[in-house]
């Protein structure tokens, strides 16, 4: 092989060389468009989840608003239950110590009353008997006094 062999086969690894280069530099071109597409793409979540974390961000607040008027809610039905607890206590002892006395009075007034009017039944049955016997007695008073006249 002669020095122009030699430099034709070298020049023709050389323009193989640089066809592949070629070719390589085609593919990094592709692979650099899908990069870009790619990159646009990751560009494009990454303001989506931006906007879902500020809405989650805006819901977690809202949250935390509502848990804090529900702790302040409780907190009122606390006191409440304290208060009606406070208030069944007093009444309690009401019933206990003021109710129950009035109870055992109008059950002695009661027995009283019944006494009396017990005692009302007997004096009315007394009375029957007395306009009975003033009845009789008239009758023979005016019996008497028809015979005295005669």
């Amino acid at each position: 092989m002669n020095n122009e062999e030699k430099m034709l086969a070298m020049l023709e690894t050389v323009i193989q060389g640089q066809t592949r280069m070629e070719s390589d530099i085609s593919e990094l071109r592709q692979g650099q468009a899908v990069l870009e597409r790619e990159t646009s793409r990751i560009s494009t979540d990454q303001a989506l989840l931006r906007l879902q974390m500020d809405r989650l961000d805006r819901n977690q607040a809202t949250l935390e608003q509502g848990q804090s008027r529900i702790r302040t809610d409780i907190a009122e039905l606390k006191s409440d239950v304290s208060d009606i607890k406070q208030e069944q206590a007093r009444i309690n002892i009401i019933i206990e110590n003021d109710i129950k006395k009035s109870i055992v009075l109008l059950v002695e007034g009661h027995m009283s009353l019944v006494a009396n009017l017990d005692r009302l039944c007997d004096l009315n049955e007394q009375v029957i008997e007395l306009k009975t016997d003033t009845s009789a007695l008239k009758s023979v008073t005016r019996d008497l006094a028809l015979k005295v006249a005669e």
